[in-house]
């Protein structure tokens, strides 16, 4: 019983507890330096949901794409699913996507190591913007997403009455 006499239902102890799925949702933008041996941290922000091991992949623009696992499996299935494999384009993109991706983990001061090939594919130097894009974070050198901005900002409205007109909604 609580106050007023209120009866309280509380199950009982050891019922079956069944796991939610946690929503992954990542947004906003932190501004670093990557260190001589290649390390990033990660704002604190983004580290639950990416986990202790992410995926890294080359982005689409001159960018690398962090993928929390179950994130990266969806990415790729989505892929499949929806394109199969008789359309070139699709088999490309997988090929793109998978090939050049590997597993990071993160260390006891939440870094990551950003390989050799990613660094250069990227343009990074000591700047990097770490920007949270839905379900990815993407990593990028401060000067190529300041250019990606400056464009974002310009095309926003065409790009959404674009895809308006294809029954997207916004």
């Amino acid at each position: 019983m609580t106050e007023k006499g209120k009866k309280c239902n509380i199950p009982k102890s050891g019922g079956k507890w069944s796991k939610v799925e946690e929503k992954i949702f990542f947004a906003g933008e932190n501004e670093q330096t990557i260190d001589d041996k290649n390390r990033i941290i990660l704002p604190a922000k983004y580290r639950r949901q990416l986990g202790k091991k992410m995926m890294l992949t080359k982005g689409l623009e001159k960018c690398l794409y962090i993928f929390p696992k179950n994130q990266w499996e969806n990415f790729l299935e989505n892929l499949i699913n929806k394109y199969g494999e008789m359309l070139k384009d699709a088999r490309l993109l997988r090929r793109y996507f998978a090939a050049n991706s590997e597993i990071l983990k993160i260390d006891s001061q939440n870094r990551i190591l950003i390989p050799k090939k990613y660094k250069e594919f990227a343009n990074i130097k000591k700047v990097i913007v770490i920007a949270g894009i839905l379900n990815r974070v993407e990593v990028w050198a401060k000067d190529e997403w300041e250019k990606e901005m400056e464009l974002s900002e310009k095309k926003a409205v065409s790009a959404a009455e674009a895809l308006g007109k294809n029954d997207y909604t916004v």
